[in-house]
């Protein structure tokens, strides 16, 4: 597929090598205050030091230190001994998930020489598009669809229909046990293939839109139509602003049913899936999971991921907005409880008007048909779906509107602190799918309130002292459905060895991060798909046997030579 984030890992991968090669000074943590700007206006993050030099200087004073600490910690977590911590977390290689226990590590001791980390990856970042991804349309005279593709309406499996509404697991635990995992797995799986699919679509076609430098259509799915005039010169169709100057690019979807969507099964034999009750085609009774056929009613909110420099910046405005009121006229209830992500934020404040613009129309009017919303992204994506989720189910509780809103977030960063968590938990029946060593879902790093371990307040002035200097509390959604690499089709010994990424080799880092962000769901995901999407699975990381090559690509990046000796 043309699209392939390989970026954002970077974030924590260099900010964890500076980790073990730069020293802070415990003195050193105060006077970083957050500032709260208007939405895409938060300064850089190198604004924080008036001397690069001086901040270089002070890294290079404590090198001695923070790198015995972080050697220490890193003992500590592979048990304290030499031969596991040079398997581990040599020189070569790092483990993701000590990636955020060195970020916090660093942040606790020295604020500054963890901005310094921030600052060079916002500089290496700024200019990025999606990894993977041209810079530009590549062929602007093409028409039609390009590389889209038609979302599977039924499942590859047992032939059940998608998408369906989600059965409400209100209040969501903060994750779901193995045992109802499979069971949403199996009942749900068909229905996330086919929003994962609109996802993918609207990624593909932002980068050659009608309008933003080339001539593609978006391709509706079958048995949907678009909802409201758009922004752009497609309805249904909503853009966001790219604060470089260049053209807005194509983020959000707006669609419902038309009455004509598949509706029964048929397909593969029902059964027999890995997910299923066993192999007497139960469809998932025995896990207490009913399952409804596709018809008319449902309204589908989807964004894509990441895919310009602009965007990857909305990542480090990490400072937290306290109980930020939604745009528009007021409701009861219209604010976020607790605080919530700035750049997630600013983004979610240009987006709602158009969805309460939607739901006002196609749920609140007499007449509606639609008793189903959901809400549905990948990374970027996937946070501003959160936001979008909570602000729409305020919403139509405040009109007493019979609706639940449902949720599926691929890959999200996290998005808050712990009070907006627990009230986002009790409103919104969410899925929260994330791969185990996917470090995005990570970020910003969660520090709860151990002793001020967190994320720097990078983007405040270092002159305004004494208030904020960490952000801690950042807290992971609830409704967390774990993928590990034994839920891939193929290749689970390969899978497993993603918990590692070289620090020195570059083109195995960067393919990666693609694999952990990207691939790794498009490879579960395809065990729902038919055919035609199903052959783009990119579920290989290594050469294939036989077997594994039929019906299943690479991952973009892959085979590297440096994977293969891990």
């Amino acid at each position: 597929m043309a699209r392939r984030p390989r970026a954002l890992l970077l974030v924590a991968l260099a900010a964890a090598a500076a980790a073990l090669l730069l020293a802070p000074r415990p003195a050193a943590a105060a006077g970083f205050i957050p500032s709260i700007p208007s939405p895409f206006r938060t300064p850089s993050l190198s604004s924080t030091f008036r001397s690069p030099v001086a901040a270089v200087a002070e890294a290079v004073r404590a090198y001695p230190s923070i790198f015995r600490s972080a050697r220490e910690q890193l003992m500590l977590r592979s048990g304290g001994s030499e031969g596991d911590l040079s398997r581990t977390n040599g020189l070569f290689s790092l483990q993701v998930h000590d990636i955020c226990p060195m970020i916090s590590e660093v942040t606790f001791m020295s604020a500054s020489v963890s901005c310094l980390a921030m600052t060079t990856l916002e500089s290496t970042l700024r200019n990025r598009r999606a990894p993977g991804s041209p810079t530009e349309c590549v062929n602007k005279g093409e028409t039609g669809y390009g590389e889209q593709v038609e979302p599977s309406r039924v499942s590859l499996l047992d032939g059940t229909p998608a998408p369906v509404p989600l059965p409400d697991e209100r209040p969501l635990p903060p994750a779901f046990t193995p045992r109802r995992t499979r069971a949403l797995m199996y009942n749900e799986g068909a229905t996330w293939a086919w929003h994962w699919g609109v996802i993918n679509n609207i990624l593909l076609f932002s980068m050659c839109a009608k309008g933003g430098g080339g001539n593609l259509d978006f391709m509706v799915p079958e048995g949907w139509e678009p909802v409201g005039p758009g922004t752009g010169q497609l309805p249904g169709i909503y853009d966001l602003v790219q604060t470089d100057g260049s053209p807005p690019m194509p983020f959000m979807a707006l669609l419902k049913t038309n009455g004509r969507g598949v509706v029964g099964g048929g397909g593969a034999a029902a059964g027999g899936s890995s997910y299923g009750g066993g192999g007497g085609g139960d469809g998932g009774k025995n896990l207490g999971v009913n399952v409804t056929n596709v018809g008319d009613g449902q309204l589908a909110i989807v964004f894509r991921g990441t895919n310009s420099g602009p965007e990857w910046m909305l990542d480090f405005q990490y400072h937290r907005i306290p109980r930020s009121l939604f745009p528009g006229p007021f409701f009861k209830g219209n604010y976020f409880d607790g605080e919530t992500h700035a750049g997630f934020t600013a983004v979610f404040n240009m987006i709602w008007p158009h969805v309460r613009a939607a739901l006002q129309k196609e749920v609140l009017a007499p007449g509606s048909r639609v008793r189903h919303v959901t809400v549905s992204g990948h990374s970027l994506g996937a946070a501003v779906a959160t936001l979008v989720s909570f602000a729409a189910q305020r919403f139509l509780d405040a009109n007493n509107a019979s609706v639940s809103v449902g949720a599926i977030l691929v890959a999200s960063p996290n998005v808050g602190n712990l009070a907006f968590v627990q009230s986002h938990a009790t409103l919104v029946n969410a899925r929260r799918i994330t791969f185990a060593n996917d470090v995005i879902t990570m970020v910003p790093c969660t520090g709860g309130d151990a002793g001020g371990r967190g994320m720097p307040a990078c983007n405040a002035k270092a002159s305004q002292g004494g208030k904020v200097a960490v952000w801690t509390d950042y807290y992971p959604l609830y409704g967390l459905v774990s993928l590990t690499p034994k839920d891939m089709p193929v290749q689970v010994a390969a899978w497993e060895n993603t918990d590692r990424i070289p620090l020195f080799d570059v083109p195995t880092a960067d393919a990666l991060t693609g694999a952990l962000h990207v691939c790794a769901y498009e490879c579960f995901f395809s065990r729902w798909s038919d055919k035609e999407r199903a052959a783009q699975s990119s579920c290989l990381l290594v050469p294939p046997t036989l077997k594994e090559s039929d019906g299943h690509s690479y991952c973009y990046g892959f085979p590297t030579l440096g994977f293969m000796r891990q």
